[in-house]
């Protein structure tokens, strides 16, 4: 067994192949890093800025801080490491455990959609969410925010459910159930399309830490709504906006939600939004119900808490002027006997 253990240490492992822009940054400026987090198929470390880098596995695949490891060295090194595993960093490589990860060759990806490319699809995205509606709830995990919001509170003028909010436990354990939807839902999506900062650090405020796990629900429904703002506004007031609702978010929550919050505030997303972004754009890409599939499998509810908060916001603001105005050219959908008018506009 010593001498298996030997040639493990003596060989380096060449297996990371695609690292986002922030892990260059991370690997430059840390010295003391060590294991926040060990998953099947994630390793989350921090360093003593507070700031995280995630080694996961080809299935999760690209985001801003993520080192992505080859399939053929993932079993290795996620059998390998636990929380008690020794780190250093000898450019260009990583030492974690009895693994030595080489990231020189390492593809760089950029974590930044084209949001003002995105834009103008705004109003084709919100018709074609909302005809996937019962679907996405079909797919959706059935805690999720995505299904507790399926009797369409995201829409003004729906009335909305009551769940209990049940964040007394400063720890976010041990939590049954996810909030009042009503209480902080609709404000947030009003706060991001007034661009009314006081309302943003509020709404942010009550919905961060909100609900179980690393990423609790309420912070991933704010970062859904975070990257609805950047196709509602232009980059300069998105910018605003998101890093409004993440300064006054990232205090109530944890480590690694908050470093999501942080790069939504940028602007970034991981691999599937990145691929249901561009679906909308780019020829080639993967068809819209294969790359809501793919955001809904995050986490067991991650992704689909997301997705409620990005369709929610953007649905808002459509919903709201279709309720004030009548143009001639519409489409309306018949949701659960209420007839919502999505107008045609340029």
């Amino acid at each position: 067994m010593s001498t298996v253990k030997a040639e493990k240490i003596s060989t380096p492992i060449q297996f990371a192949t695609c690292i986002g822009l922030d892990v260059r940054v991370w690997l430059m400026n840390t010295r003391t890093p060590r294991i926040l987090n060990v998953f099947d198929r994630a390793i989350n470390l921090i360093n003593e800025h507070g700031d995280i880098m995630s080694l996961v596995s080809i299935e999760i695949g690209n985001g801003p801080f993520n080192m992505v490891i080859s399939p053929q060295a993932a079993g290795l090194i996620f059998n390998q490491i636990d929380s008690r595993s020794s780190i250093s960093i000898c450019w260009p490589k990583l030492n974690i455990g009895h693994v030595s990860i080489d990231f020189h060759q390492a593809n760089l990806w950029n974590a930044k959609p084209d949001w003002a490319r995105l834009i103008p699809f705004r109003q084709l995205m919100v018709s074609n969410l909302l005809l996937r509606s019962e679907w996405l709830v079909s797919q959706a995990h059935p805690d999720s925010l995505l299904s507790l919001t399926s009797n369409m509170a995201l829409i003004p003028g729906r009335e909305t459910e009551n769940y209990t909010d049940l964040r007394e436990n400063s720890a976010l354990e041990n939590i049954r159930s996810t909030t009042i939807i009503g209480e902080w839902m609709r404000p947030l999506f009003e706060a991001v399309h007034s661009i009314d900062l006081d309302s943003c650090r509020q709404a942010a405020q009550s919905v961060a830490g909100l609900g179980l796990g690393l990423t609790p629900a309420g912070d991933d429904f704010l970062l859904g709504a975070m990257h609805a703002a950047w196709i509602i506004h232009p980059e300069e007031k998105s910018e605003v906006i998101t890093s409004t609702l993440a300064t006054s978010a990232i205090p109530l929550t944890t480590s690694l939600s908050g470093a999501w919050l942080q790069a939504a505030a940028r602007g970034l997303v991981n691999q599937p939004w990145m691929d249901f972004l561009e679906t909308w754009i780019i020829d080639g890409q993967a068809s819209i119900e294969s790359s809501l599939r793919r955001l809904l499998s995050i986490g067991n509810t991650s992704g689909a808490d997301s997705l409620a908060g990005f369709i929610g916001c953007l649905v808002h603001g459509m919903a709201s002027l279709a309720l004030k105005i009548k143009p001639t050219n519409q489409n309306e959908y018949r949701i659960k006997d209420r007839i919502l008018a999505v107008p045609l506009w340029d």
